[in-house]
């Protein structure tokens, strides 16, 4: 069987997962939207194989610029012809305790059962586990303050592509001091993904900056720092992503300033655009 997907503004180096597993060897292709540029595999991209799971990762160095839309054309094997049932279980437990905070559990058993025809690949049957919790408080002691901090594990036991997961985030948020009409939110997190027999796995460590203000004198104020980085593949990956915008409205006139820079780095390869635009429109 073939399938072609479109891959919507292809972000970054993170990988973007086919939608059918099991996919045949050497049949990936991938062209830009318009099907006039084929790219080529190791020096616009990379395939990585997990599990059943074929996935894609655009490279610094190529043709693939951020946020462009590409074209995936690959055939894919259906495994055999057969039938099975599955039975699936799962209990799920939460906690909470005023409106501050939240913990949960979940437990899931899926047991595929082949009952007609033969599969060509093992049936999946996967016993996952997860826990976790959530905390957002305000501070009494200082108006317009709030702390928040997140948690989550999960083992996930499977025939395929077994893994393990831990995600933390901890954040802080302010009102706006100079203008107090906005919002300042300082965040940290980290994901850490490995699986067994596989070395494409995620170690990333995220910082985000972000403002936002509506100002009573006129314009609308937002501005972004996001870096990443991620040393769990075979070779790191880092991002730095910096933004501000400014939009002013006055009856039907709208004025918009944007601003923007990226710099990434992917092993030997660098590579750094910046964007500004200034748009005037008119409602007619």
């Amino acid at each position: 069987m073939s399938q072609v997907i479109l891959a919507r503004g292809v972000a970054g180096t993170s990988y973007l997962a086919l939608t059918q597993p099991h996919v045949s060897p050497g049949s990936v292709v991938v062209v830009n939207a318009t099907r006039t540029q084929t790219y080529i595999e190791g020096n616009d991209y990379l395939l990585a194989l997990v599990g059943v799971e074929t996935r894609l990762q655009r490279m610094i160095g190529g043709s693939i610029v951020d946020g462009q839309d590409v074209l995936v054309d690959y055939s894919y094997e259906l495994g055999g012809s057969f039938s099975y049932r599955q039975t699936d279980q799962m209990l799920n437990l939460s906690w909470t305790l005023g409106s501050y905070f939240n913990a949960y559990l979940r437990f899931l058993d899926s047991a595929p059962r082949l009952s007609s025809g033969y599969a060509y690949f093992p049936l999946n049957l996967v016993h996952s586990s997860l826990y976790g919790w959530r905390v957002d408080a305000p501070l009494k002691m200082q108006p317009g303050l709030s702390l928040g901090a997140s948690m989550e594990r999960e083992s996930r036991r499977e025939t395929i592509a077994p893994y393990w997961r831990h995600s933390d985030e901890i954040y802080v948020q302010a009102e706006d001091p100079a203008f107090g009409a906005g919002n300042l939110r300082l965040s940290w997190r980290r994901t850490r993904l490995v699986y067994d027999g596989s070395v494409q796995n995620v170690d990333l460590h995220g910082y985000d900056l972000r403002y936002w203000a509506h100002l009573v004198w006129g314009p609308d104020l937002s501005a972004n720092l996001n870096a990443e980085i991620d040393r769990g593949g075979p070779v790191e990956r880092r991002r730095l992503v910096a933004t501000a915008k400014a939009e002013w409205s006055y009856r039907k006139l709208r004025l918009s300033a944007d601003m923007g820079r990226t710099v990434e780095s992917q092993g030997g390869f660098r590579r750094a655009p910046a964007l500004l635009q200034v748009q005037a429109r008119r409602e007619i």
